[in-house]
């Protein structure tokens, strides 16, 4: 099972359709991910799509709670680019294969 990046998403703070403007995160770099992300999930995760939607809703939430924050908004970009660059490999890898 290929899960190595998937749980990455979740130790690194990671967390249903793409989202709605209120559902944003408001960094371009994090918001296109997640919606990359959650548009894969909803095509290509099979049984396993309930459990890493929850994650994407997670994710959104810690990153809409950094985004939120002055002194942790500033590092949310680079945060979200290393997270996308870490979990790249497993999602673009079977049985995802999302074509980041």
């Amino acid at each position: 099972m290929k899960w190595g990046g998937v749980l990455i998403l979740v130790g690194l703070g990671f967390g249903a359709a793409p989202a709605f403007a209120e559902d944003k995160v408001g960094v371009e770099a994090c918001d296109t991910f997640l919606d990359k992300y959650q548009t894969c999930v909803k095509d290509k995760a099979g049984d396993q799509r309930a459990q890493l939607e929850q994650m994407i809703t997670q994710l959104r939430t810690q990153w809409k709670q950094m985004a939120a924050d002055p002194q942790t908004k500033p590092s949310l970009e680079t945060a979200c680019k290393q997270s996308i660059e870490a979990v790249k490999p497993s999602l673009n890898a079977a049985p995802y294969n999302c074509g980041f």
